[in-house]
């Protein structure tokens, strides 16, 4: 074995030989010395030994937490895999059952009310059509019997026209006999 203790340089173990031997001036002290500081290295080798052996056993344990924890990983991962996949055949499910998958209800359903609004409201209009076809027939036989009647009235009126006139020359011509009867009654007389 090496006169030197482990870990600590020749240099500084010489220098601190001189040193003690130059205050001490004495052999025998640096006998002592010597040994007081093999002593002192002893006890730091021995603290850094269990101190290495602390560390080594927190590696351990550190190492120990990493693989569970890389194994967790693992699995949750695999957790989210077949999360991901149920989730996407839910939304198959949902398309396919023609489900909204915010509110869960039944998009045929409202698809179903929208159709029988649909086809209230074309009934609606279907009727109003009708009516309105049955309104445009009548107007057309009224607007027809207006157009008659705006006839009749006009040939009414020109009729009367020509009665009125009629009447003027015959009260014209009455007037003219009577005045030549009165001019023969009095020729007459």
């Amino acid at each position: 074995m090496s006169k030197f203790p482990r870990g600590v340089p020749k240099s500084a173990y010489k220098k601190e030989m001189k040193d003690a031997s130059a205050k001490s001036g004495v052999g025998k002290q640096k006998e002592v010395a010597g040994y007081g500081l093999h002593g002192e290295l002893k006890e730091q080798n021995q603290q850094l030994a269990a101190a290495k052996e602390e560390l080594q056993k927190e590696l351990t344990e550190t190492q120990l937490r990493v693989t569970h924890l890389e194994q967790q990983f693992s699995v949750l991962e695999k957790e989210n895999c077949e999360v991901k996949k149920k989730l996407h055949d839910c939304q198959i499910i949902l398309v396919a059952e023609k489900m909204d998958p915010i509110s869960g209800e039944v998009i045929v359903k409202a698809v179903h009310e929208n159709e029988e609004e649909r086809k209230e409201v074309m009934h609606v209009a279907t009727e109003l059509l009708n009516s309105l076809k049955a309104f445009d027939a009548i107007a057309t036989q009224q607007r027809s019997r207006l157009q008659e009647i705006q006839k009749t009235v006009l040939d009414l009126n020109g009729e009367r026209d020509r009665i009125m006139q009629e009447r003027q020359t015959f009260i014209l011509e009455a007037d003219d006999l009577e005045k030549a009867l009165m001019e023969a009654e009095a020729l007459l007389l």
